[in-house]
């Protein structure tokens, strides 16, 4: 557990970079804060049960971790049952300015499992 602004998050150190769940990151109420300590204090996330079907106020701080990890030039690992389109229509159903974090998630590989 660490607390980088007025709320704890927690999360799992691995190597240089650290495991943390969906719900901790945006979830709760958390903002561009605490998501820039997690970018100064680690080279690489993993940000793991990453899920479309959450409410507006979620996919907006997932929308704003996007842009906190990309511009950070970290390395993000995300482990979601929704498929990248599947959070891009989510994303545009409720955030007016969705093309950016759309165009975020356009940097990443998609690899599902079994396929190799």
């Amino acid at each position: 557990m660490v607390t980088p602004g007025s709320r704890p998050i927690a999360l799992t150190p691995v190597g240089d970079g650290a495991r943390i769940d969906f719900t901790e990151l945006c979830a709760r109420p958390t903002n561009a804060a605490d998501y820039l300590w997690l970018a100064a204090e680690f080279s690489r996330v993993q940000i793991v049960g990453v899920r479309g079907d959450v409410g507006a106020a979620s996919l907006s701080r997932w929308a704003t971790l996007l842009d906190v990890l990309h511009d950070a030039d970290l390395r993000v690992d995300v482990w979601s049952p929704s498929t990248r389109a599947e959070m891009a229509a989510s994303l545009t159903e409720v955030l007016p300015d969705a093309a950016r974090a759309i165009s975020r998630m356009g940097a990443w590989c998609e690899i599902t499992p079994g396929a190799r």
